[in-house]
């Protein structure tokens, strides 16, 4: 049995992904340690998994939810310029520390979110095996894919390939600080740069694992071999969270949430809510945080306010989500045939939101260009227009064949047998 570590942001669509994963693989005999800042060790343990920290004594003790706060009123570039002003630093701690910490640990396989700027690096020179997985938007950067922090739409032209390789152009130099960071750590231990031009960040040679499936990505034609779409990694045993169900009316619900990372817009929350006061149905909302304001009088009166909810369940008694765009919500959505209109605010969300309407089960107004009346005359198009319903129906049957938990740890079950068999065979040439 493998001792394995796990590497990935600190939040919360991140994380739980991660959970399942260790849940199952610890269900067949191997021990998972997370590395992570203190701020989320409560949350790590609770869940029953061992917990090594990064940083203690040397970052802020609130230093997660200084960032998440910062970016809960932003949106676009501009909580991409925040994001990346508070990682330079923690970048060079992370590489600092964790070489020391897996060693520690005595980890023999990791398993590394994409959206991690350290881990791969550091796998790759201390000769440890490790899988990347994806649970955003898959970031590899293609000519003919627009970059995800976009919400072009996909076109298989020379001019739409010119536009796509100025905006990866654009965007390398704008965040060259942190792909010269990592590069300067990669040539420091004898490895060649990595290319951010074809990778957000360095990935595994082993197998590249994207939960989005293909059927809900723009068509790729260069990923590589050992690179696998498995679709949703939830879950597999019912939330523990709550939800006052017996509040329910019995008109259609909408369910609506800016997932748990950039969700203090009040302003947002607010206006979204006044778009369904006139439309006949019952709305509950999600704020995933304690700290926004809303306002009472912007709600319908009917609306159900909590500050989570067990959201797959909720989402299977849904009419309607709106959503930031997250992947796993509009995942979650979609796999049981629930129109979609996302209201993506950044990072990946452009990029999601522009495959969902792409998809043909629902669309999207962008942030910027947000008003009560768009929300109200979309979200009506998507609950009367029988078209995007039977098109998030016909998808979900798609869904069905689909286990990424489960086809996640097969793949990473399969590379620790061959790593283990190549050592022995090579143990036992070095001894003939």
């Amino acid at each position: 049995m493998a001792r394995i570590g796990i590497i990935t942001p600190p939040t919360v669509g991140h994380i739980n992904p991660f959970l399942y994963i260790g849940k199952e693989l610890q269900e067949k005999g191997h021990s998972v340690v997370f590395f992570q800042f203190n701020e989320v060790k409560a949350r790590i343990l609770a869940a029953g998994f061992e917990f090594h920290p990064i940083g203690l004594g040397k970052i802020p003790k609130n230093a997660v939810n200084y960032i998440q706060k910062g970016l809960g009123t932003r949106h676009g570039l501009d909580a991409m310029r925040f994001w990346l002003r508070g990682q330079l630093a923690q970048i060079r701690l992370w590489f600092h520390e964790l070489p020391g910490a897996l060693e520690a640990e005595k980890v023999d396989f990791a398993i590394v979110d994409q959206s991690d700027f350290t881990g791969a690096t550091v796998a790759d020179y201390m000769g440890i095996p490790y899988v990347s997985v994806a649970v955003g938007m898959n970031l590899d950067w293609e000519e003919s894919i627009p970059p995800f922090f976009t919400n072009w739409a996909y076109e298989n032209t020379p001019a739409a390939k010119s536009r796509n390789r100025m905006g990866i152009e654009g965007f390398v130099k704008e965040f060259s600080p942190l792909f010269d960071c990592i590069n300067k750590e990669r040539v420091k231990h004898g490895l060649p740069p990595y290319d951010c031009r074809k990778n957000f960040y360095p990935v595994s040679p082993y197998a590249q694992i994207a939960q989005v499936p293909a059927f809900l990505d723009y068509p790729r034609s260069a990923a590589p071999a050992h690179f696998e779409n498995v679709g949703p990694i939830r879950n597999k045993y019912p939330s523990s969270l709550q939800f006052p169900y017996e509040k329910l009316n019995g008109k259609p619900l909408v369910y609506f949430s800016l997932g748990t990372i950039l969700n203090l817009r009040a302003d947002v929350f607010n206006m979204v809510a006044r778009a369904f006061k006139n439309i006949d149905v019952q709305l509950a909302i999600s704020l995933g945080n304690k700290c926004v304001d809303i306002n009472p009088e912007d709600m319908p009166d009917s609306a159900i306010v909590v500050d989570y909810v067990p959201q797959y369940e909720l989402l299977s008694r849904a009419s309607l989500c709106v959503t930031h765009g997250g992947l796993n919500t509009v995942m979650d959505a979609i796999s049981q045939g629930v129109p979609t209109l996302a209201i993506p605010i950044s990072f990946d969300q452009p990029g999601t939101a522009a495959r969902l309407r792409y998809s043909g089960a629902g669309d999207y107004i962008s942030v910027q260009h947000l008003s009560t009346e768009k929300v109200h005359e979309m979200a009506k198009r998507l609950l009367e227009e029988s078209s995007y319903r039977q098109r998030a129906t016909e998808l979900s049957t798609q869904f069905q064949s689909l286990n990424g938990r489960a086809r996640t740890v097969e793949i990473i079950e399969s590379i620790i047998t061959q790593e283990s068999q190549l050592f022995t065979n090579k143990f036992a040439a070095a001894h003939v």
